[in-house]
C-alpha cells in the first residue's frame, strides 16, 4: 500500500512541516531575495491563510542563531545558493500575537509583555557581553 503526504492545513511552523514530512511548496529563495534586496523593512501581505505565519517561521528558522536548522533545510532550493552560508547566522525576533486572548486591557497588556520578555530573555544570555562581535544589547526598566 502506498503512503501519501498529508496537506499541512492548519500548521504555520515550518519546522512541524518539515519534520512531520506533509506536501511543502519550497519557497525558500524568498530568503534570498531578503538579503539581495537588503530593505530595512518588508510588509508581507496576504489574506488570510495564505501562507504569512508559514513564511515568517521559515526565515525565523533560516536566520535564528539560537536554533540548529541545518537538516530542516536540507534539499531546499535555498541550500544551493550563496546565502546558505548565513544560516542560523542572527538574532531573530519573532513575535505572535495570535495567542494573546484576555477579557481585560490589563491582562492583555500583561500578556503581551509576556511575548516580549520571553523574546528579550532569548537573548539575553547569548548577547550579554557579546559587543565586540558586533552585536549590542540594549535594556532599561526604568
Amino acid at each position: 500500500m502506498q503512503m501519501h503526504n498529508n496537506l499541512p492545513i492548519g500548521i504555520d511552523s515550518f519546522r512541524e512541516i518539515r519534520e512531520d514530512g506533509p506536501y511543502y511548496v519550497d519557497k525558500t529563495l524568498m530568503i534570498r531575495d531578503f538579503i539581495k534586496y537588503g530593505d530595512k523593512v518588508a510588509l508581507i501581505t496576504r489574506p488570510r491563510r495564505f501562507g504569512k505565519t508559514l513564511n515568517m517561521t521559515t526565515l525565523r528558522e533560516f536566520f535564528d542563531i539560537t536554533a540548529d536548522s541545518m537538516a530542516i533545510f536540507d534539499g531546499l532550493a535555498i541550500m544551493d545558493t550563496e546565502c546558505a552560508s548565513q544560516i542560523n547566522s542572527r538574532p531573530v525576533i519573532f513575535m505572535s500575537f495570535k495567542d494573546c486572548m484576555a477579557y481585560t486591557a490589563e491582562s492583555l497588556v500583561f500578556s503581551i509583555s509576556t511575548v516580549i520578555l520571553g523574546e528579550y530573555a532569548k537573548y539575553h544570555a547569548i548577547l550579554n557581553g557579546k559587543a565586540d562581535r558586533g552585536i549590542m544589547c540594549y535594556h532599561n526598566f526604568s
